[in-house]
């Protein structure tokens, strides 16, 4: 692991969300960075009922900066 940041989280209640950065190299050296929120449910003693994570490309764009019709670029989705 090369980053794991948190940027920001909220509590309240029995509930958390996180928002982190994470960048790590692979064993054949690629290397993959991406944001992404983590919703975290609690128990009463504190541990934890569910997780759910979501990833978010860093290198986002807004397809409407042109006009009204979305144009999208043409790249490979990443895994999440």
């Amino acid at each position: 692991m090369l980053e794991c940041d948190i940027k920001q989280f909220f509590h309240k209640d029995n509930q958390t969300i996180v928002e982190w950065h994470f960048k790590n190299k692979m064993n054949k050296g690629k290397v993959e960075e991406f944001d992404g929120i983590s919703l975290i449910i609690w128990t009463a003693d504190n541990k934890i009922k569910a997780l759910k994570e979501f990833g978010c490309n860093c290198n986002n764009y807004n397809p409407y900066k042109e006009g009204e019709t979305p144009l999208f670029r043409d790249e490979k989705v990443n895994w999440f």
